[in-house]
């Protein structure tokens, strides 16, 4: 007859397999639903990359996408390809990032050309203007041909070719021997000064500003800066341009007897082309 302590014992090892096979199955079903959730997360991965729009492969020469002509690789996230056949670099990339490298590059060496200037000269008969007021006459002078400029302080002045209608317009004079601009007539003037630099033609150090300034004296003698332009050529060469246009003006009241000339640092680097390079005053 078996006692108590041994029906226990016997109970117990009986449930041990149950308990066991209880444990198993729990962690089998933990198992597979983790797996389940990896399963969804690749799904759902591969379902949004097939869901993304495809665009065309486009491999172009490498040259005609970089806008600094010494760039040896091609732009971040395309890959460099030899074509044998053509001896070239090309570079290949999304239909849309090589399109808009092209853009670009084509928008950045017309800005830059001798052919698209900057900032293009008024010419009010090419539009069949005239003028309502007669007496709005217009002084323009451009760079003299004959004559180099001189040495003021740390700059140059210019000098300008003197306008055969200037002396048919009241209240100016040009003082072909000075450089400068005589006021005959208390008016209201407005003062423009356009000068077209080549970068490439500046020989001073990096670190020296270009300055044009539009210099006032006067009738008594005192002396000011109406007018300054200041750009540094390190800050032009890092951008890679090799042309840049100075412009400044504004409206001033003069009076008799005061006097006006340019002077620049930097009189080697100014294109002396009439289009580009000139010193106008209209009479407002």
């Amino acid at each position: 007859m078996m006692t108590k302590t041994q029906g226990e014992n016997t109970n117990g090892i009986q449930n041990a397999p149950k308990r066991w096979v209880f444990i198993i199955l729990i962690v089998l079903v933990i198992l597979e639903l983790f797996a389940l959730l990896v399963l969804v997360a690749i799904w759902r991965d591969q379902r949004d990359e097939q869901l993304e729009p495809t665009q065309q492969q486009m491999c172009y020469p490498r040259v005609k996408l970089n806008k600094v002509d010494d760039d040896t690789d091609c732009p971040e996230g395309h890959v460099s390809k030899f074509d044998e056949a053509k001896n070239e670099t090309t570079c290949c990339g999304k239909l849309s990032e090589v399109l808009n490298l092209i853009l670009n590059k084509n928008v950045f060496d017309r800005y830059n050309s001798k052919i698209n200037p900057e900032i293009r000269t008024y010419n009010p008969e090419a539009f069949n203007c005239k003028a309502a007021n007669p007496d709005l006459s217009v002084t323009r002078l451009t760079l003299a041909q004959d004559k180099k400029s001189v040495p003021v302080d740390s700059a140059h002045k210019l000098y300008w070719e003197s306008d055969p209608s200037l002396s048919k317009i009241s209240g100016l004079r040009y003082l072909v021997e000075d450089g400068q601009v005589f006021v005959e007539q208390t008016e209201i003037y407005h003062i423009l000064l356009q000068l077209k630099l080549n970068m490439s033609k500046t020989t001073s150090v990096l670190d020296e500003k270009i300055r044009h300034k539009v210099h006032f004296i006067s009738d008594s003698g005192a002396s000011a800066v109406l007018l300054e332009d200041v750009t540094s050529p390190c800050t032009m060469r890092s951008h890679s341009a090799t042309e840049k246009a100075s412009v400044v003006e504004a409206v001033f009241r003069l009076k008799y007897g005061d006097r006006l000339y340019v002077t620049t640092t930097h009189p080697e680097s100014i294109l002396t082309d009439p289009h580009n390079s000139h010193f106008s005053i209209y009479r407002v």
